[in-house]
């Protein structure tokens, strides 16, 4: 899996090949279909949105997609 991410210097960049994450309890995994930028995200990407990130960070909280594995538990049931 390839994602863009946002390093310190607030640069976008392609990450690297990365392991498809294993959802945990209560936790599903998304296959995203489409994924948008929000203004708030435009903030962050230019260092003017307040709060402390871990870099390096995958910019974009929303999306719709297909749920493809379940990691159990009653919340992950249920979604």
């Amino acid at each position: 899996m390839k994602s863009v991410v946002l390093k310190e210097n607030f640069e976008l960049a392609y990450s690297e090949e990365q392991p498809i994450p294993k959802p945990g309890p209560g936790e599903v995994l998304i296959k995203v279909e489409m994924g948008v930028i929000l203004p708030s995200d435009t903030y962050c990407m230019s260092g003017q949105y307040n709060g402390e990130f871990a870099f390096p960070f995958t910019p974009g909280s929303e999306g719709s997609g297909t749920v493809i594995e379940n990691g159990g538990g009653l919340h992950g049931w249920y979604l």
